[in-house]
């Protein structure tokens, strides 16, 4: 299983182990209902990319694409 984690605002791009309690716990729940496997996790901060949109509250989210990202969408 993957599994796609995205956070928002609040720098988590400071803490490179931001996401590691939340994998802890949906890997162990998923364990638990019987997941045979560890789940594959790919982690996404969005501060960085919204960075140039500090001084605007709302974004227009069409300046935003997922190339950006550098992730690959399945």
């Amino acid at each position: 299983m993957k599994i796609f984690v995205v956070h928002g605002i609040g720098h988590t791009d400071l803490d490179q182990n931001y996401y590691q309690p939340w994998e802890t716990d949906v890997t162990n729940q998923l364990k638990s209902s019987g997941l045979p496997t560890d789940p594959q996790y790919q982690g996404l901060t969005c501060d960085p990319l919204f960075q140039r949109y500090d001084d605007d509250p709302a974004p227009n989210a069409s300046d935003f694409t997922w190339a950006q990202t550098g992730v690959k969408l399945l």
